[in-house]
Formats: structure tokens, sequence, C-alpha cells
């Protein structure tokens, strides 16, 4: 994609955001008992807390550890229930219970002496039906830096998929392969949907901040979707405000949320939006709302299962809340109920499941 076509698509993607990036969220108060029964939704949200496995009911009335020894560092799961976490550079896939479902394995680009330029796995992502994962995983390589018009080393963040049962050995071609791009969740069975860091590809082109992957199509078969970026978007400064991370489309297709805040700083992770979306890529959301970060960084956003509600997670631990429909034109703000769920607690993921 050129640079302007780039930038076409990021300027109709959010003619708002110039007037309203700095509007004022406006969140509903905490509610510690009224708020269990708002921000409740179907299923159940899994989440780590002191490196182990728990299933929690939306509202906080069940909570419960998933037996299994040593300690996970990521964790997702399918709509069966089915998990799939994460120790050190293997995938672990248990049952509801804590049985081991086949032998732990590793993936095609991992963490090894024999490359050391590539790091990872980093947070699987099972699929809906269960039977695929995505996985982010850094490669160091030399590429070209239009801000210095030089060559640079250093590390791209890239997306890649495996069975969710079994090795796969040449992912790129039974799956395709999204560089660039991290942190992917599931739209579908055969879809992704993941964010970028990078301000330029290796080629120099300006890249949106959130793309879209259809299984099979190679590698770099993704296609550019929006970015928070509008007008200026040559300038690396103005790239590094719009920070988009953490993308999850809810099942309805209707809103996606992202974390935002300027990269590789303090605020980095200290807004979460919420965008109303237009129609299925390529039409761009037209409108947005946000809430501001009042306990460090904000993480894992993750939609109920009927895309009322929302969970992610802070310093203090996981929250749930709400969605409001509060979308001025003028100056969007969000309406978002707020619980603690599980103080202490990380990595949430919000399935269709029972407890």
């Amino acid at each position: 994609m050129t640079r302007s076509h780039t930038l076409m698509g990021a300027a109709v993607a959010l003619a708002v955001a110039a007037v309203a990036a700095g509007a004022a969220t406006k969140p509903a108060a905490a509610e510690p008992d009224g708020g269990a029964a708002s921000a409740a939704g179907q299923g159940s949200i899994l989440y780590l807390k002191g490196g182990k496995l728990w299933v929690a009911s939306p509202d906080g009335r069940v909570k419960r550890r998933v037996r299994h020894t040593g300690r996970f560092e990521s964790t997702s799961q399918a709509d069966n229930g089915t998990i799939v976490a994460l120790r050190g550079v293997d995938v672990y896939r248990l049952s509801r219970g804590g049985k081991l479902l086949n032998k732990p394995f590793t993936t095609a680009f991992r963490t090894t002496r024999l490359l050391p330029a590539v790091n990872g796995p980093f947070s699987p992502e099972v699929s809906p039906d269960g039977t695929k994962v995505a996985y982010t995983y850094s490669l160091i390589a030399s590429n070209f830096d239009p801000a210095c018009q030089c060559n640079r080393i250093s590390p791209s963040m890239n997306t890649s998929y495996t069975w969710s049962n079994r090795f796969t050995d040449t992912p790129e071609r039974v799956f395709g392969l999204v560089r660039f791009h991290s942190n992917a969740s599931w739209i579908d069975n055969r879809t992704t949907l993941a964010t970028t860091q990078h301000l330029y590809d290796f080629a120099g082109n300006v890249m949106d901040a959130v793309g879209v992957d259809r299984l099979g199509g190679g590698p770099d078969s993704y296609s550019n979707w929006f970015s928070g970026c509008m007008a200026g978007c040559d300038s690396v400064q103005t790239l590094q405000l719009y920070r988009y991370d953490e993308a999850e489309m809810t099942r309805q297709k209707d809103k996606v949320v992202v974390v935002s805040g300027k990269l590789n700083g303090p605020a980095d992770g200290s807004r979460m939006q919420i965008l109303r979306m237009a129609g299925m890529p390529p039409a761009v959301p037209p409108t947005f709302c946000q809430m501001t970060a009042t306990s460090g960084k904000l993480s894992s956003p993750s939609w109920s299962p009927d895309g009322k509600s929302l969970a992610w997670a802070d310093a203090r631990g996981i929250w749930v809340g709400q969605v409001g429909t509060t979308y001025s034109p003028t100056g969007p703000t969000c309406e978002l109920t707020k619980r603690l769920l599980v103080p202490g607690g990380s990595k949430p993921d919000w399935g269709p499941a029972r407890p």
C-alpha cells in the first residue's frame, strides 16, 4: 500500500478525532454491589492470578482455580471452554478441569540459541472453535528507517499461527504470516485483528495502526484498516501520539476496543477507546469514545459474548463494566460502569463457556 493511500485511509478513519482527541471520559461511578448485576454478562472470564489459571462468572459469584501444576504467563479460552496457555516457549492445551489434552509443544518462531534473532512466542490466542492459535514473536533484522534515512538493526513484532494441538513446521504456508503486527485476536475462525507498534514497514511506508488478516493468504497477507493519525502523519512525533494495541472486535461486529496512548512512554496504555463500527473492513469506524486509566496501564480488554460488556486489567486487577451507548458528535464520551472483579488478577479472556 502506498503512503498516500494509507494516509487517505487514516484521514477518513477518525475525522472526529482531531476535535475529540482530548475529550473527557465520563465513566459511571464504581458500583460495588449494584454494578455486579449491570456489568454481568454471559459465559465466564478466564484469567491469571499469581501465575495460576482461574475462571470466574462475570458477576463474581463463582471463582475457582483450574487444577494444574506450575505457572503460566498468558492464557485464552475457546468457545467450548478449552484453555490454551503459555509456559516459556511451550503451548499447553487444557480442559476446563485442568486435564492436559495433548503433549505441550513449542512454535516454529520461538526463542532458541540456534536462532538468536527470534524471540517468542508471546500472547497466544486460541480461535473460537479451538483448532488454531495466533501468537506474537519478535524478529531482529536490519531495516530502513525513514527518520534518519539509514539502516537500523531493530526488532519487528509479528503474528504467526499454529494448530492448537500440535507443532506446525511451516505456518507461513499453512496459515500465512502477519509481519509488523502483534497481539492478534480472532474475528472469526479464519480472520484475525492485530495492531502494530511500528510507524513504518521495512519499505518505509507509513503503516495504519490496525490491520486484518484472512488466513491462507501467505506472507504479509494482512490488509491495513485504520489509524488514529490524521494530518501530518509523515512526522514520527505525530505518529507516536496514536498508539493502538490489543484490539478486539465484538462477536456482533459492531464495536472494536483498543488500548491506546503515546508510544514508548508513560502514556502508553493510558487510555482505552471503544470504536463504533460502520461495517466490516474496509469501512472505517466513524466515532469513538474513550476512558482514561486511573491505576496504571490498561491491558487485555475482552468483550462479553453479547458485546454489551467489557473485562480489562490494570494495576489493581480485573475490572468488568457495561458499555453505554452515548456518542456525542462534538465530544464523544464513554459511559462505562466499573466493578473490580478480581483484585490482583490479569490477562482476562471472556468467553461463552460456563465457569
